[in-house]
């Protein structure tokens, strides 16, 4: 009999039932609180989504619950990981995203190929649940966006840069907020780049990419590894390392409908590689292959194994306490972290 696995999120008894009846792509689509948890929410888009779609594909023996069970598997966020008490010899996969890895954990999920390490498992992050795409073919290239979080380095530039910029070349620029990423049917064209650079960003996932793919949209990405993990540039997404690059790119997407035609329908031939059934394969995978293999290891030796995630787990909230005191001096004397 497999091992049961627990999803651990931190919200309230009340929150998790509300999630666990509740359909992701319709709470998606529905605005609120959900929404935009949703829509950036780690924990929910790691733990919560992949309960929710590993249940709804048939997959037995899963829990959602705010609290470590020790007989069991436990997924939890990274960042979450990092402030639950202490985890007292339970099982962890911790789901790594674009935080820290969390060497008290016994197995890793990550969303980079480049973050793989011993006891790892790369697994594309889910696609925006609720994804609505384009219905009908592109005729012009007008309508720009930027689909995600536009602070922290996530977008080269500022919003009213680039709206500025592609005003002058007949593109309206775009950037909605969180609760609105699952509607992409009004845009003709999409931009992923983080900055002008040729920066790899070794911690981030291929999302933007996967999303455009699906809905039916040309994108214009920057250096990220993970594109280049899974994409083929110039074929099914371009690439572009300045401002001057992106703008020539939409303006040949617009006067080209056959090269636009052709990397919109490459990129729609790769999605079924990346959409939910896809990803949904791959966690079962992890969970019945590697994970459950290293659990079975883990319950073997109950002592060492517990001695072992006693320390690193003391000596990963060390550090983290040691890195809040040097930037809450800093922000004394008036020094702000990046993104801030």
């Amino acid at each position: 009999m497999p091992p049961r696995v627990n999803f651990v999120v931190p919200f309230t008894d009340a929150m998790i039932a509300d999630l666990r009846d509740g359909d992701p792509d319709a709470l998606a689509r529905g605005g609120g609180l959900y929404a935009e948890m949703l829509a950036k929410g780690g924990a929910i888009a790691w733990c919560y989504l992949t309960y929710s779609r590993l249940t709804a594909a048939g997959v037995a023996g899963l829990t959602l619950s705010n609290t470590l069970d020790r007989a069991a598997i436990n997924v939890v966020h990274s960042e979450h990981l990092a402030v639950l008490p202490d985890p007292g010899g339970a099982f962890i996969v911790s789901a790594q995203a674009d935080h820290l890895r969390r060497p008290g954990a016994q197995f890793h999920v990550v969303q980079n190929r480049n973050q793989v390490k011993a006891n790892t498992v790369w697994i594309h992050h889910w696609p925006q649940p609720g994804l609505i795409g384009r219905s009908s073919e592109i005729t012009r290239v007008r309508k720009v966006a930027y689909v995600g979080q536009t602070y922290n380095g996530n977008l080269a530039l500022d919003v009213e840069t680039w709206r500025a910029q592609c005003r002058q070349q007949g593109f309206e620029f775009s950037a909605p907020g969180s609760g609105n990423w699952f509607d992409m049917s009004s845009y003709d064209a999409c931009i992923a780049i983080r900055s002008f650079d040729r920066r790899g960003y070794d911690n981030k996932p291929a999302s933007k990419l996967i999303n455009a793919w699906l809905a039916g949209l040309p994108l214009i990405g920057g250096y990220d590894s993970a594109y280049a993990q899974i994409g083929r540039p110039g074929e099914d997404y371009l690439l572009a390392e300045t401002m001057e690059q992106t703008l020539n790119w939409l303006i040949k997407l617009d006067a080209e409908p056959d090269f636009r035609a052709a990397l919109v329908a490459r990129g729609r031939a790769r999605a079924v590689e990346f959409d939910n059934d896809a990803v949904a394969a791959l966690w079962r995978a992890a969970l019945e292959g590697p994970i459950a293999q290293r659990f079975a290891r883990w319950q073997a030796h109950p002592r060492p194994e517990a001695i072992r995630q006693t320390f690193l787990t003391g000596w990963d909230r060390g550090l983290i306490a040691a890195k809040k005191a040097v930037w809450a001096t800093a922000a004394r004397f008036g020094l702000r972290r990046f993104g801030q």
